[in-house]
């Protein structure tokens, strides 16, 4: 850590893909609970997980992956900027538990397993 006022890390291009329109612009960050993730929320409804060593894209979180163990569930997707994020952790001795929890102008909010 610097205590200096000192940039620390510069992550450039992080949403120069096929995802994006030349306008998309970052809107809500979000560390998880032990500052190795990041998330992103996006004026066009993506949200995405980076990896906060190198700031690569690990993943996009509106992707589908919805048919599990049999079961077919559905994902609505933000369709409207994010306007917050919010991760939640907890832990006992049995479970480990994370959300991630998304609000957008759609008037949704979505919860991540």
């Amino acid at each position: 850590y610097n205590k200096d006022g000192q940039l620390y890390k510069c992550y450039k291009k992080l949403i120069a893909n096929e995802h994006f329109e030349p306008d998309t612009t970052i809107r809500p960050f979000l560390f998880e609970n032990n500052y190795r993730k990041f998330y992103l929320g996006f004026s066009n409804g993506a949200i995405m997980q980076f990896n906060a060593g190198n700031g690569s894209l690990i993943k996009a979180i509106n992707e589908n992956e919805e048919d599990k163990d049999g079961i077919q569930t559905y994902v609505y997707s933000h369709t409207k900027e994010i306007t917050s994020l919010f991760y939640y952790h907890d832990e006992d001795e049995y479970n480990s538990h994370n959300l991630l929890l998304s609000t957008s102008y759609d008037s949704l909010i979505n919860v991540y397993d």
